[in-house]
């Protein structure tokens, strides 16, 4: 505080591993990602999307443990920024931190945008409301809400998200279970191969590189449990665990969710329509081209 002589600072083991965790899980938010990217992701991958997680979930967990080994030593609310600092210098630091805002507002506005059309988008095939501009500011005030409840106390903000992402993941896991009882004959384990990888000039493992490449945007946002580091109980352990426990979940969620919408739908067929079925909505059950 100016003048005082005291200086503001976060306030300390605020909070614990499971706030920890659910920073990392509501960051990455599962079911936006499933409802807004993989749909694209089948058009290069057909139905083989299982796969393409696994393969990617190699990556993220091997980038989760890099960032917690990190973390460990330099537990900072800076997090990357802090490491890019400390290895390359200040002024490289500040270029890394302005460039990560930028490209977090623009990554934020484009799920603002591409959330309100989907949700606008299901609206409209069950009632015929198609109002997208109304759910752009439905999205703008929930995130802000969440955002200014947590700004005295971190676990307060974790806290709201942790339900709202609770809810999210409930929902399309129990859609999941019901579309793989629902596809009865047709559920089967090629999907976790090359088999069904028929996108038309990305055939076989081509189709699951290029669509590993699209899906890396659905698993973004673990890295976020790093800048807890100066709030979190015993940092050095919570944050590494929080990311990898985050990794591992999600792995389970998506494979659940993209094995259930292929053998749904049809692994054959993925890519003659997947992403346009519904009216732009896939995971409108009543409306999935069986």
């Amino acid at each position: 505080t100016a003048g005082s002589g005291k200086v503001s600072t976060l306030e300390s083991e605020s909070v614990g591993l499971t706030e920890v965790l659910f920073q990392s899980l509501t960051f990455i938010s599962p079911g936006t990602s499933l409802a807004l990217v993989l749909p694209f992701v089948a058009a290069f991958a057909g139905g083989a999307l299982p796969l393409v997680i696994i393969i990617i979930v190699i990556g993220c967990f091997s980038t989760a443990w890099l960032l917690g080994e990190m973390a460990s030593k330099l537990p900072s609310s800076g997090g990357m920024l802090t490491y890019i600092s400390n290895a390359f210098g200040s002024n490289v630091g500040c270029v890394a931190g302005w460039a990560y805002l930028m490209c977090l507002l623009a990554d934020v506005a484009g799920i603002y945008l591409l959330l309100a059309g989907f949700v606008a988008n299901q609206l409209n095939a069950s009632w015929h409301w198609n109002t997208t501009a109304v759910w752009v500011v439905v999205t703008i005030a929930l995130a802000g809400f969440v955002t200014f409840n947590g700004l005295r106390r971190a676990n307060r903000g974790t806290r709201l998200g942790a339900i709202l992402g609770t809810i999210e993941v409930l929902v399309f896991a129990i859609l999941a279970i019901w579309l793989i009882f629902a596809a009865g004959g047709r559920n089967t384990l090629q999907v976790f191969t090359t088999h069904f990888a028929n996108a038309p000039g990305y055939h076989g493992f081509s189709g699951i590189i290029a669509a590993a490449v699209l899906t890396i945007l659905a698993y973004q946002g673990f890295e976020s449990a790093v800048v807890l580091g100066e709030e979190a109980k015993r940092p050095r352990i919570s944050v590494k665990a929080g990311m990898l426990f985050s990794v591992g979940g999600i792995l389970l969620y998506f494979i659940l969710a993209t094995y259930a919408s292929s053998v749904y739908f049809g692994p054959a067929k993925m890519t003659a329509g997947f992403a346009t079925s519904g009216g732009g909505a896939p995971w409108e059950i009543g409306r999935a081209h069986v």
